[in-house]
């Protein structure tokens, strides 16, 4: 089965090209995120496919158009491999679903229907290569979203995997003291990587991924995951990772750091009184000042992985660590917050005293997404239970 097949019978929906970049591009400087407090703008100018690319090995990007054909809304699906009791599967994760408030009425109709025929199908779409689970992301405020996808009555099935929390910090506080110091100087050490300890890294990820429900697909063989981000990733740099080791010189943890302002932005449109009075107050401490029409720059935290095997309190304090290394190395200091993700199971953030430590949580649930048939007959359901943790990155979701 091919998609480009089944979309010959939705005259409102096709597959974007390269040459519908600009077109695109305006539509997503249209599409702003609203929320209570702030008015935010996805740029992904001047290439639109740049951050696909760095985001997974395959991509497939639906376009929805309005009655003069012109873009009214996107879904994009990222294909991926991951581990699963050792061996490679591949998944799709669809990212970039939004629509115009003004979507032609017909376009919408087509779009639910496409939905459901490639929900049932898609195990068997040329395009998808194979791919055995469907998975998204929904924010857990958004309950007009939930309840419109989880009605018992259905085709579709929106299964929740798992959930967590997408984490701002915005900064650490010089003059709070900690409530209690978590002893780590003589148990762990942190510095940065050396270009020689790419096979370390490698290794070390590799290992934790295996350990997961679905680790990201760190391997020596065909479809490796790290090889892809090396090349695709603008200014990929192993030097610029941080490695912690303990007494023994062995590895327990491992970040990198880093941007995605060439292939992508957040543009601050509108902020409240509240969030003015935040940033400028945070603005004291020498942290980059935001302002109305400026990029909203951010350091994610990507690769970050601490050993599994370790107990909570020591995964914690290792996290604890890397955070602080950030701000003591002034690492930070050009940017307005720092982006990562807490699984609820294995939480890190516990050791960041909320007084000294400025950060906001978003609350968010994966669903796998799969046809009612498949969901009562238990096929190719999605267990986390392993570990409650799987590869996603926020940098890349």
């Amino acid at each position: 089965m091919k998609i480009t097949e089944v979309l010959n019978k939705y005259p409102h929906l096709r597959a974007a090209a390269e040459g519908d970049n600009e077109e695109i591009l305006h539509f997503f400087k249209s599409a702003s995120m609203n929320n209570e407090k702030f008015i935010i703008r996805y740029d992904r100018s001047p290439d639109y496919f740049l951050h696909l690319k760095e985001q997974s090995e395959k991509f497939y990007v639906l376009l929805m158009l309005n009655q003069d054909m012109s873009i009214g809304g996107t879904a994009t699906f990222l294909l991926r491999s991951h581990f699963h009791n050792g061996e490679r599967v591949k998944m799709a994760y669809l990212a970039d679903l939004r629509t115009s408030p003004t979507l032609y009425k017909r376009t919408r109709v087509e779009w639910r229907q496409f939905y459901q025929d490639l929900v049932k199908n898609f195990q068997q779409a040329e395009e998808f290569d194979g791919c055995k689970y469907l998975y998204t992301a929904i924010l857990k405020d958004n309950h007009d979203a939930i309840r419109a996808l989880t009605k018992k009555n259905s085709d579709l099935i929106y299964d929740e995997i798992t959930n967590y929390k997408a984490v701002s910090l915005m900064a650490r506080i010089p003059f709070i003291p900690e409530y209690k110091k978590i002893i780590t100087a003589n148990k762990y050490s942190i510095r940065k990587a050396v270009s020689a300890n790419r096979e370390r890294i490698f290794e070390f990820l590799r290992e934790e991924n295996l350990n997961k429900s679905f680790g990201y697909f760190f391997s020596k063989s065909e479809g490796d995951e790290f090889s892809r981000r090396e090349q695709s990733w603008q200014d990929f740099d192993i030097e610029s990772f941080l490695i912690v080791e303990n007494n023994n010189g062995e590895m327990v943890g491992v970040v990198y750091p880093r941007t995605f302002s060439k292939s992508k932005k957040l543009v601050c449109e509108k902020m409240s009184w509240r969030l003015k009075l935040l940033c400028k107050f945070l603005s004291l401490f020498k942290h980059c000042k935001l302002d109305i029409g400026s990029e909203i720059k951010l350091l994610y935290l990507t690769h970050l992985e601490i050993k599994l095997s370790l107990d909570d309190a020591s995964r914690e304090a290792i996290f604890k660590m890397m955070i602080d290394y950030l701000y003591d190395r002034k690492i930070t200091k050009d940017y307005h917050a720092i982006l990562f993700i807490n699984f609820s199971r294995r939480s890190l953030v516990k050791s960041l005293n909320r007084r000294r430590y400025v950060y906001k949580n978003t609350d968010v649930v994966l669903y796998q997404v799969m046809s009612r048939e498949d969901y009562e007959n238990h096929v190719n359901l999605m267990d986390l239970s392993k570990t409650g943790i799987l590869g996603f990155e926020i940098g890349i979701a």
